[in-house]
């Protein structure tokens, strides 16, 4: 099952876009591992402490279990407010990433951890963070119209002309249609 189908399933209406966030569980484990060793450092409390506050607040305002409001979260409390309002949760999770990659970097450096664990850490962490190879889940069913297939478009755009065409984004296959048309046209 991969990463965007579990997300449905568990989140209703998820959209793709919204599984930018997986955290693979060799990284979690090496956190964790380096947390408990180097909790004394006061950088470490404050690199696991934002950790879980950024990962609380990437949640967003409503945690969405089987396609239900079920659960208020803290970032309920911030929508309110000017500017941070405008705030996409889901964003956080660059953040997130960047604390993992510091937490990361200094457990790779870190002497106490053996060399050979530290290279089967790292495989792991590369391992599990590939993506999906399925074919069927790179691609999509072409939906060619006879206006761009027979070169129609000719007879009724001039050559740049700008166009909005909907579906717009991922939805459509707006793309392949100018890619087909030699980029004939412009898009919006």
């Amino acid at each position: 099952l991969g990463t965007f189908a579990l997300a449905r399933r568990l989140c209703g209406g998820s959209h793709i876009y919204e599984t930018g966030a997986y955290m693979a569980l060799p990284l979690l484990l090496i956190i964790a591992s380096f947390a408990r060793t180097h909790w004394r450092d006061w950088t470490t409390r404050l690199l696991v402490n934002l950790l879980a506050v950024i990962c609380i607040a990437s949640l967003g305002p409503m945690l969405h279990l089987w396609g239900a409001h079920s659960l208020p979260m803290p970032w309920l409390l911030f929508c309110h407010l000017p500017l941070i309002d405008e705030a996409l949760p889901a964003r956080f999770s660059v953040y997130v990433f960047l604390i993992f990659g510091i937490i990361l970097s200094r457990w790779l450096t870190d002497e106490s951890v053996r060399k050979s664990t530290r290279i089967v850490g790292v495989c792991a962490v590369v391992l599990f963070t590939l993506p999906n190879l399925n074919a069927s889940y790179w691609t999509t069913q072409l939906d060619m119209p006879a206006f761009f297939a027979d070169r129609l478009y000719i007879q009724y755009l001039h050559q740049n002309a700008n166009l909005l065409i909907l579906p717009y984004g991922i939805k459509g296959n707006r793309d392949i249609w100018q890619a087909s048309s030699a980029f004939y046209f412009r898009m919006a």
